[in-house]
């Protein structure tokens, strides 16, 4: 579930994978500069959340 979640974020632009292929191949996920563009929206999703928590 996660692997097939990080390929849809990857394929909307939203993470970058990078693979290490040294002796043991490592994979790791980081923020695409598109994903910046989301930070207002998600700031504010978290405080409307904030003022509806019960």
């Amino acid at each position: 579930m996660l692997a097939e979640r990080l390929r849809e974020l990857e394929a909307g632009g939203i993470v970058v994978r990078h693979v290490d292929a040294g002796p043991l191949i490592s994979v790791s996920y980081a923020l695409a500069e598109q994903a910046d563009a989301l930070e207002a929206a998600l700031r504010a999703f978290k405080a409307w959340a904030a003022t509806t928590a019960s």
